[in-house]
């Protein structure tokens, strides 16, 4: 929601979404992996697969080391 607001109101909101990309590539992973502990075996398949691919989604664009790097620094404005 702050990028979008910060989007229409001319501001930089590229840190905004490195928030966003770390927090939900966590969570997803997190349900996933939760769906597939908790899931019978007529389901097992499609969980195993998406828990796999939220497993990448921590990866893709940027690991959440990185992501947590570019949020101390550019956000909160942390030194290196």
């Amino acid at each position: 929601m702050r990028a979008v607001e910060k989007e229409t109101a001319k501001r930089d909101w590229l840190p905004s979404m490195s928030v966003l990309k770390a927090y939900w590539s966590e969570l997803n992973q997190d349900i996933a992996g939760t769906g597939l502990s908790i899931t019978g075996p007529q389901h097992a398949d499609v969980w195993r697969e998406r828990y796999l691919v939220s497993r990448a989604s921590t990866i893709a664009s940027g690991t959440s080391e990185i992501q947590r790097n570019i949020i101390a620094e550019r956000v909160l404005g942390l030194p290196r």
